[in-house]
């Protein structure tokens, strides 16, 4: 994304409305094979994501995230 990554962009969305659900996804491995690198969902719950997915996600971890987000019962 030009001007700013996802990170960025979940810190700008969380300072202008606190009450939002934010769902962050990322397509970079963090982790595992790159144990150097921070986790995702550590820092996406940091920057105010309630919760994070790593693509290629399917279609029903979307549907299962955007339930809990809503607070929908699954």
């Amino acid at each position: 994304m030009p001007g700013m990554d996802g990170l960025e962009t979940t810190r700008a969305i969380r300072k202008l409305s606190p009450q939002l659900p934010i769902i962050a996804a990322s397509g970079f491995m963090f982790g595992g094979s790159c144990p150097e690198m921070p986790k995702f969902q550590e820092i996406a719950q940091e920057a105010g994501a309630i919760s994070t997915l790593y693509k290629p996600f399917r279609a029903n971890d979307l549907l299962q995230a955007i339930q809990t987000a809503i607070g929908v019962a699954t």
